[in-house]
């Protein structure tokens, strides 16, 4: 039991994370018997013994990977599903309601209507890449709100007419205007001079808190153009 726990990082929060953690849901695991188990159900199970038939192993925490027994508590189906509405994880929660939230609504109506410019500025603004923009913009991810129809905010102000009309370029807030922009014009020629002399873009991203694709479209002024 003290081999086990020992491995688990502790945090300030008081939470013991396990270090081996699936990507796709969160929860430590490790093999036992020759098949993966979840590590919160296995830290039970030293500390209380077996866990009964049908039984979750909740998180108080809300921290999955965490294997403190102190932040578990077993409840049945219906009590892991209040669990997850009370905090706000529950699948069917949409937008903002949603726990793992990364944007607001009024980040996204900003994207759908055009107001963040084309999606590659859009991406830049959000810290996203390019292809998660357009799910957002298409409304395939972040359901919530007004569903918008596939128009020209996902081919950019340079194809067709009917971006120019709907969204003439003059209309649509640039550089420091964006209230999105997690950039300044400052910053911008810090990061293309940055770049110029040879230091990273990974590292200038790092500094200046925003994405590597942020750096690289200010660089290549497909964002931040009017900047010289």
């Amino acid at each position: 039991m003290r081999a086990f726990f020992e491995r688990a990082v502790r945090t300030e929060s008081g939470c013991w994370l396990w270090p081996n953690v699936c990507k796709r849901h969160g929860y430590g695991r490790l093999m036992r018997d020759g098949r993966i188990v979840r590590a919160h159900r296995y830290a039970w199970t030293l500390v209380h013994g077996p866990i009964p038939d049908g039984v979750f192993v909740c998180h108080r925490c809300d921290v999955r990977a965490c294997v403190n027994p102190d932040h578990l508590f077993l409840g049945t189906a219906a009590d892991n599903n209040r669990d997850m509405w009370s905090k706000g994880r529950h699948p069917h929660m949409r937008g903002e309601r949603h726990g793992n939230a990364r944007f607001t609504q009024e980040q996204i109506d900003a994207l759908r209507s055009g107001a963040m410019g084309d999606v590659h500025e859009a991406a830049a603004a959000l810290g996203v890449d390019p292809s998660y923009a357009y799910r957002l913009a298409s409304g395939d991810r972040w359901r919530a709100g007004e569903r918008p129809s596939m128009n020209a905010l996902l081919r950019g102000p340079a194809t067709g007419d009917r971006w120019q009309v709907s969204h003439p370029p003059e209309s649509l807030p640039r550089g420091e205007d964006n209230k999105m922009a997690k950039l300044t014009e400052a910053s911008v020629r810090e990061a293309r001079a940055r770049v110029a002399a040879g230091e990273t873009r990974t590292s200038i991203a790092r500094e200046l808190g925003v994405t590597k694709t942020a750096i690289n479209y200010a660089v290549q002024r497909r964002t931040w153009a009017h900047v010289e």
